[in-house]
């Protein structure tokens, strides 16, 4: 017996839930959770409903006293991830340029490299001209190039 008015309790709860969910009871029922609750409530049985919660206006204070504060913890829990997602996202950021920084920095060495090898062998090459009595007039890649096919 008491299972089937469980039942029947819990059926009647989900549909006043989905009559909230249709509108059917007016948007500030769907404006919280807690509001949300309570229209919920008043439709599973609204004497029940009057007699607890809006007969004493002293109950009725405590609960809408309650409700703020579980409205004020649900949005500094809100503001909490939020925040976190924003540490986490500057995170993600600071780790992708330090990416980029390295990237550059192997680069910059890369190229430091390639430049040293370019000055040995431009030197080695105007030494090379210089045996032969070869002074290019400027000094670039083209010109010990062609300086060079004279000598061949």
């Amino acid at each position: 017996m008491a299972f089937s008015q469980d039942l029947e309790t819990r059926q009647k709860k989900n549909q006043c839930y989905a009559d909230i969910e249709s509108g059917l009871w007016g948007w500030q029922c769907k404006s919280s959770a807690t509001a949300k609750e309570n229209c919920a409530l008043r439709c599973l049985s609204p004497t029940c409903y009057e007699i607890i919660y809006e007969s004493d206006p002293e109950l009725r204070l405590l609960n809408e006293k309650y409700a703020l504060e579980r409205k004020f913890s649900d949005l500094r829990l809100a503001i909490d991830e939020k925040q976190n997602e924003a540490v986490s996202s500057a995170l993600n950021e600071l780790v992708r340029r330090k990416g980029d920084l390295e990237e550059n920095l192997k680069l910059t060495h890369e190229l430091k490299a390639a430049e040293d090898e370019r000055y040995v062998f431009m030197s080695s090459m105007l030494g090379l001209l210089a045996e032969y009595r070869i002074w290019p007039r400027v000094i670039n890649a083209s010109s010990i190039s062609s300086s060079l096919k004279v000598i061949g």
